[in-house]
């Protein structure tokens, strides 16, 4: 039931959500880290610097209370999650979910923001963590640091190590044993149980190298869930920062984005698949990158009318010889009146 709820949310993110926002926003930056949703203080996250808060970017994170509500002055909330993180390192599955049950208030969330996947309720939260031992036999976790985040938070930063022998985190590939830098947040209630948990995957190849790690089964589990990732903020990130990596082929960039084949224009004008596309373009040679022109061609004038697809024309133009675009061009210059005196169209014809 577990494996089929995680393929019910992934299937749902199957299909872009175009979004068109106001005309003043023209910004061709790459994309920022997430930004909180219900905190004010939080700030986005840039690669792996948690040290400013960024868990509530979960989409429901405002269904999940607010710092400022009164908590219990006697609870150690930082003993507690250590209490969990070590719980995890017995291993056993009944024990783990047992624990979580017990430690977790009824309305209970557990978010992976980076594919958009949510558990709802104490009994589902406690069900997917003791999956994960049952999915990961060998799973160590390594905690590097806890710290009080608030009345009733904490933040931790922490390693999750290990093989994946049944399907279930698409961020570990099957057979092959890979370590995730982890950071999380999770707020307590007033009695001191659980009430949300929010993680976040972090890549850092530099860091991951000195610690001997092999990024290639890191790589690998980011290329199988590439879709999901593109379409929120922190996954986009995690795709960007995959592919600047120094050292990987192009074959391995190529793999990252193989599930957007196909979903280009879906991808384009999504507010953070866009961002991974313009990525593409910029790190790999041209010729790998034909399959975007080929699904661009027919609707190029529409695509430069449109607020995130216009730049992945402007990034193709920049980056292709003309022989490649040459029909993409064509297309514009039939629109050339119109396009000149549209607010995004006009930035690409000026490429």
């Amino acid at each position: 039931q577990m494996q089929m709820q995680m393929q019910m949310q992934m299937q749902q993110m199957q299909q872009f959500e175009p979004m068109i926002e106001s005309p003043s926003t023209t910004s061709h930056d790459v994309s920022p880290g997430p930004k909180c949703q219900s905190h004010s203080s939080c700030k986005p996250r840039s690669g792996s610097d948690f040290s400013e808060s960024d868990a509530s970017t979960c989409s429901s994170a405002t269904s999940w209370g607010s710092h400022e509500e009164a908590s219990d002055a006697h609870v150690d909330h930082v003993a507690l999650a250590g209490d969990c993180f070590a719980l995890v390192q017995r291993k056993d599955a009944d024990e783990i979910q047992g624990h979580c049950l017990s430690r977790s208030a009824s309305d209970a969330h557990l978010a992976l923001p980076d594919i958009d996947v949510e558990f709802h309720g104490a009994e589902a939260v406690s069900e997917f963590l003791a999956q994960i031992l049952i999915s990961i036999p060998d799973l160590e976790i390594g905690v590097s640091s806890i710290e009080k985040d608030g009345p009733s938070s904490v933040k931790a930063t922490f390693t999750m190590t290990g093989t994946q022998t049944r399907p279930l985190l698409p961020m570990f590939p099957m057979g092959r044993r890979a370590q995730w830098q982890c950071h999380s947040q999770m707020d307590f209630d007033r009695t001191g149980k659980v009430q949300r948990h929010c993680i976040y995957f972090s890549f850092v190849a530099e860091l991951l190298r000195e610690l001997s790690v092999d990024i290639s089964a890191n790589l690998e589990g980011l290329s199988q869930c590439s879709l999901a990732l593109a379409c929120t903020p922190s996954g986009s990130r995690l795709l960007q920062l995959a592919m600047e990596t120094d050292g990987i082929s192009d074959d391995t960039r190529v793999l990252l984005v193989d599930q957007l084949r196909g979903r280009v224009l879906e991808a384009a004008a999504s507010p953070h698949g866009n961002h991974v596309l313009q990525k593409f373009i910029a790190s790999v040679p041209p010729q790998r990158f034909q399959f975007i022109i080929d699904e661009l061609l027919g609707r190029a004038a529409e695509a430069a009318e449109h607020q995130k697809r216009c730049r992945i024309l402007e990034r193709l133009l920049e980056h292709c010889p003309g022989g490649m675009t040459a029909g993409l061009v064509e297309e514009l210059l039939l629109r050339a009146s119109r396009l000149a005196r549209h607010p995004f169209g006009n930035f690409v014809l000026q490429h």
